[in-house]
């Protein structure tokens, strides 16, 4: 039971994963392709995290 309780509260963020892991295999791939790029790629995609929780932060009702 409290297995399923676990599964369902990650079930809940299971999309913002996915988009984490995605912008970090284009911030892996962008580095082994050249170094100051991966650094530009590495602060878009920061800037872009935090225009996401700057408009839903996490603990917000409005997320879920």
């Amino acid at each position: 039971m409290k297995q399923l309780r676990r599964l369902a509260w990650l079930l809940l963020f299971v999309d913002d994963i996915f988009f984490l892991l995605g912008l970090l295999i284009i911030v892996r791939a962008t580095f082994m392709w050249n170094e100051i790029a991966g650094m530009y790629a590495l602060g878009i995609m920061l800037g872009i995290i935090g225009l996401i929780f700057g408009r839903k932060p996490p603990d917000s009702a409005r997320r879920r």
